[in-house]
């Protein structure tokens, strides 16, 4: 069987707004923070074009409930349509920013777009001209924002030939039928018997047992959203084979990424040496 190859990517907050900020930034500067979201978007959609993956996979929190956002569905609408026009299908989950109870339903995905309901369920996915598949995608979407069921309990393997992938967004913690946003174990992802996780939630990339043949992934966020998201943020460009380790590289897609300094301003007389300061060192740290 060959290898497949795939992007996973999570946490796109579509249109959220940046927390944290002055009000009195520059203009230009606000007016990046505010599109910030779409062009990281754009840059994930440049991607699947240059690598040509065999699918795509969203994690949920694609955009923001709290924003109800339509300009956000569209560009995800828009982007799926080209994509549909390089012929890679795209399987998406709903988290707990985008339950499956805040989607609009007068947006039509095109139809190389995979929503997953409440409930698991597994879906095929064929290279053109075969009839095996390529993989095996199993997914469940969060009912509501609050979330309380151990989704990743419910997730088997089925008899299928093929890679099986799981697609999810969840919380590691325990399923006390209290705590919120699909809490699981590492053993109830394990049980699942899937050959990788692809997970949404946490917006740090994490891979277990390791990044050497990683088989429960968080890709993170793809744009970070505050001053508390620092370094780079981004996708996996993931590889599978039958009987080979996994193969995940990390590609950065963030168009704005948050940085923490250290600046001695212990020899500043006044404000303007101080700014003037940490002007430099913002410029000598970024090789400008």
């Amino acid at each position: 069987m060959p290898p497949i190859r795939f992007i996973h990517a999570a946490d796109l907050h579509l249109d959220a707004a940046f927390s944290g900020l002055s009000r009195d930034i520059p203009a230009d500067f606000a007016e990046r923070l505010r599109t910030a979201t779409f062009t990281t978007f754009r840059r994930l959609l440049d991607l699947c074009e240059r690598e040509s993956p065999d699918f795509l996979l969203l994690a949920g929190d694609v955009y923001n409930q709290e924003d109800a956002s339509v300009s956000a569905q569209l560009a995800l609408r828009d982007g799926f349509r080209r994509l549909e026009s390089l012929s890679i299908p795209v399987f998406l989950v709903h988290g707990n920013h985008d339950p499956l109870a805040s989607r609009l339903r007068s947006v039509r995905w095109p139809g190389n777009v995979t929503v997953f309901g409440e409930l698991p369920d597994a879906v095929p996915v064929f290279r053109k001209g075969e009839g095996t598949p390529l993989a095996i995608i199993h997914g469940a979407s969060h009912a509501s924002g609050r979330e309380t069921r151990n989704l990743a309990a419910l997730f088997r393997r089925t008899e299928a030939c093929g890679l099986h992938v799981g697609l999810l967004h969840a919380t590691p913690g325990d399923a006390d039928g209290v705590a919120r946003y699909a809490p699981f174990s590492q053993g109830d992802l394990k049980a699942s018997g899937m050959d990788y996780w692809a997970l949404g939630h946490i917006h740090m990339k994490y891979a277990y047992p390791s990044f050497d043949d990683p088989r429960l992934v968080f890709s993170g966020c793809i744009q970070g959203r505050d001053i508390k998201e620092t370094g780079e943020r981004g996708v996996n460009l993931v590889t599978l084979k039958k009987g080979a380790p996994n193969a995940v590289e990390f590609v950065p897609t963030a168009s704005v990424v948050w940085q923490c300094m250290d600046v001695d301003i212990a020899d500043c007389a006044n404000l303007p040496e101080v700014t003037d300061k940490i002007t430099r060192e913002l410029f000598r740290v970024n090789g400008r």
